[in-house]
């Protein structure tokens, strides 16, 4: 699998979960202003995970 097909594949399972999430907080009674806001939390919490380990792997293979 190529780089791009890796991408796209993240691309759709993180859309696929931020669904899942979304459909849950509606489904928890939010209002949909609410289940927005919080599914926009999930993904920058999502985002900034991603970025913390890209970081961390880049400092680990440096001190390699």
């Amino acid at each position: 699998m190529g780089d791009m097909e890796k991408a796209i594949a993240g691309v759709g399972a993180v859309a696929e979960m931020s669904l899942v999430y979304f459909r849950a907080a509606i489904g928890a009674g939010a209002t949909l202003e609410e289940a927005i806001t919080l599914t926009r939390i999930y993904l920058e919490a999502q985002f900034a995970e991603a970025a913390r380990q890209k970081k961390e792997q880049e400092n680990a293979e440096m001190e390699e």
